[in-house]
């Protein structure tokens, strides 16, 4: 687990405590800290797959859900990664990579993290980020900033991301004017790489 997950687990467990001792206080029970380390829920596991079901989820396993959830946004970036920033940046702001190599005739570097247990991201450039593939399960705490998550069927990602701007090729969806290409994988979306858009 590296130290950005770490940061973001803690401040998504910190948001989450605070609002428990708010309410604790509010209904005149004892505030500790034991008390509210107790009453922070864990997101059950999801082994099949299938995108986390909001709603079998209680109140406060979705503030804890929606404060750890990582955010994906076509031809800009993912977290504390953006398209053209150098990748010595990378290396300061994620830390030592849980894998790092060289790819291709023009020596690109690959530098792959997992921010979450259920999610892989990997940035990809020479100097510069050229692109981001975030892969992982339904039960990743992921999505793009129009709301598509792991799991989903190409017809849902259409829906969200229109059907006009697709091309679409083999098992993927290129949405190639706002710089962000979909992968399925057995009809569910199993990738997003994230590139700078095609300048028309």
């Amino acid at each position: 687990m590296n130290s950005q997950h770490c940061k973001n687990c803690r401040a998504g467990r910190g948001i989450l405590a605070g609002l428990l001792a708010s309410a604790l206080l509010m209904w005149g029970l004892p505030v500790t800290a034991q008390t509210i380390q107790q009453q922070i829920p864990e997101i059950p596991d999801n082994p099949s797959g299938d995108p986390v079901d909001i709603k079998s989820l209680s109140p406060e396993q979705i503030i804890y859900y929606l404060a750890n959830e990582k955010v994906g946004a076509a031809g800009v970036g993912f977290i504390n990664g953006e398209i053209g920033d150098p990748m010595t940046s990378i290396l300061n702001i994620w830390g030592e990579p849980v894998k790092k190599r060289k790819t291709g005739i023009f020596g690109s570097i690959e530098f792959m993290y997992q921010p979450d247990p259920n999610l892989y991201v990997v940035f990809t450039g020479q100097e510069r980020v050229k692109t981001i593939s975030i892969k992982g399960s339904g039960a990743a705490l992921f999505r793009t900033t129009r709301g598509a998550r792991f799991g989903m069927p190409p017809e849902l990602i259409g829906r969200l991301y229109g059907v006009e701007g697709a091309r679409v090729k083999h098992n993927r969806a290129e949405y190639r004017d706002i710089g962000v290409d979909f992968h399925f994988l057995n009809d569910r979306l199993d990738k997003v790489v994230i590139y700078e858009p095609e300048k028309t």
